[in-house]
């Protein structure tokens, strides 16, 4: 029983950690670029951005 929580601690570390990598604010009045291995993905607009729901999409394709 207890590796089970470790595994679900390691999980939600795991989970929380993406979510705050993946939100990004981006400054009124600029836009920011994102890449991905070197090569253009997309670009960021002014606002709150949630950058890993489009690595995620960019997976399944």
């Amino acid at each position: 029983m207890e590796s089970f929580s470790i595994v679900m601690v390691v999980l939600v570390a795991l989970v929380v950690f993406t979510v705050f990598k993946g939100v990004r604010i981006v400054p009124q009045g600029y836009k920011w670029v994102v890449q991905r291995l070197g090569k253009y993905s997309q670009t960021l607009e002014p606002g709150l951005n949630l950058i890993f729901l489009s690595l995620m999409m960019s997976l399944i394709k």
